[in-house]
């Protein structure tokens, strides 16, 4: 366990994670937020955390619109 003022961001973990979902891309598939896409071959990539699978310049064209 940790105390939220020792992990970071000096609110409670809910009101952190609310703030941060402006921040992240929205994975294209699912819409959860979008941390890293992970790239297997040259038309496999993989969304970080949620698994699902996108192109593998996802983060990119998110950064664009």
């Amino acid at each position: 366990m940790t105390n939220d003022a020792a992990s970071g961001g000096g609110g409670p973990a809910s009101e952190r994670a609310a703030d941060d979902e402006g921040v992240l891309p929205p994975c294209p598939r699912c819409g959860e937020p979008m941390v890293a896409t992970r790239v297997d071959g040259p038309m496999e990539a993989y969304a970080t955390p949620c698994g699902c699978r996108v192109w593998p310049d996802a983060l990119s064209r998110t950064a664009d619109e």
